[in-house]
């Protein structure tokens, strides 16, 4: 039949339209729940890459104290220890301070652990005087690290400011203030934590003695994809805090999708189950009406011929007045008619005359057989 096709055809289309819709449905939940991750992500990450800026700003500030102490002293070196003692104090950022005149380390607070630095030429290290040559050249402070310090092993991030002072009139390169940072005091507590909460990230240093990036700190776990770059703006550079959440959203689209199809097919037979109920109810209504139609016109046709027979035929009723000798009838206008008149025009009967046996043989008796 053409309108159960036409039903299978609808059935279909609402499956596929249920179907497209929860996936619609699927991907907007989960851009959504992308975009909360992702406002949460540079929100975190913006937070983190501030403190770290702080804290290596604090540090750094540091060498400005050496310098401003040396201006003041006359470079006079026998109060670098008390120095060092309220820089340290009042700077929980720096880790150590250092001064190297003429480019040689030979002042450390604290020297406790840190001994093996003393008298490290940092201009003839061909491994790492890069930094420090740029640093005389463009007169501005250099920061270098990552690295690992020769003394401890430990690893930390080193500012270096040249110092000048003027001989004879004459801008003469003094040596450095130098200021050593440990990763683990410059880093916040809140980007270790980032990995327990399942956020992926990686801290990229910029080393001019280095011929690759350095990694200051990552997550055990590296993704091949970051969903935010985060700069960290340095004297001379800049590092990237990188952050991925491809751990935080699981993929679950083909079970979303499973749970779409089963709710298609469901609806969808529902939806078939109930308009095959209508068009039963249908038929059966419209074989019912052409029943009914059949047996009114039936009926009609009874009645007309009913009615047919009913015109066709006259009868006679009630109590009919008649002569008991002529045999005359009286009408209904007092008149005494011939039998044969008064049934003619009450009735639709045809009469013929003829005579009877006994009358002929009262009335005509020559015309008897003579038998």
């Amino acid at each position: 039949m053409k309108t159960h096709k036409i039903i299978i055809v609808y059935t279909l289309i609402l499956i596929g339209f249920i179907i497209s819709l929860s996936e619609v449905i699927y991907r907007l939940e989960r851009s959504h729940d992308k975009n909360i991750i992702l406002k949460y992500l540079f929100d975190t990450g913006s937070s983190i890459t501030q403190q770290i800026q702080e804290n290596l700003d604090n540090g750094i500030f540091a060498t400005d104290i050496l310098d401003i102490f040396l201006s003041t002293s006359d470079f006079d070196l026998n109060q670098f220890n008390r120095w060092g003692e309220n820089i340290l104090r009042i700077n929980s950022n720096a880790s150590t301070v250092q001064l190297a005149p003429d480019g040689v380390v030979q002042y450390i607070y604290p020297l406790n652990g840190n001994e093996g630095a003393i008298g490290h030429d940092l201009l003839k290290d061909q491994r790492r005087n890069d930094g420090a040559l740029k640093t005389i050249k463009n007169k501005t402070l250099t920061i270098v690290g990552p690295i690992k310090l020769i003394q401890n092993n430990r690893m930390a991030i080193i500012a270096r400011k040249p110092i000048f002072s003027k001989v004879s009139g004459k801008e003469q390169f003094w040596g450095f203030t130098i200021v050593l940072i440990y990763i683990e005091d410059l880093l916040p507590e809140s980007l270790l934590k980032l990995e327990n909460q399942g956020i992926l990230y990686q801290i990229v240093g910029d080393d001019p003695d280095s011929g690759f990036p350095p990694i200051l700190k990552s997550s055990e776990t590296i993704s091949d994809h970051w969903d935010y770059i985060l700069p960290i703006e340095m004297a001379n550079g800049s590092w990237q805090l990188k952050l991925s959440s491809n751990k935080l959203i699981p993929d679950n689209f083909a079970q979303f999708r499973l749970f779409g199809m089963t709710l298609a097919l469901v609806f969808g037979l529902l939806f078939y189950r109930q308009q095959k109920n209508g068009l039963t109810r249908s038929l059966k209504i419209e074989y019912l009406n052409t029943d009914l139609t059949l047996t009114t016109h039936e009926l009609l046709d009874e009645k007309e011929k009913l009615q047919k027979a009913i015109e066709e035929i006259k009868t006679l009723q009630g109590i009919i007045p008649i002569c008991s000798h002529c045999h005359k009838i009286r009408n209904d206008d007092q008149i005494w008619d011939r039998l044969e008149t008064y049934l003619s025009e009450n009735t639709d009967a045809k009469l013929s005359h003829g005579i009877c046996p006994e009358c002929l043989k009262e009335h005509y008796p020559d015309f008897q057989n003579d038998d």
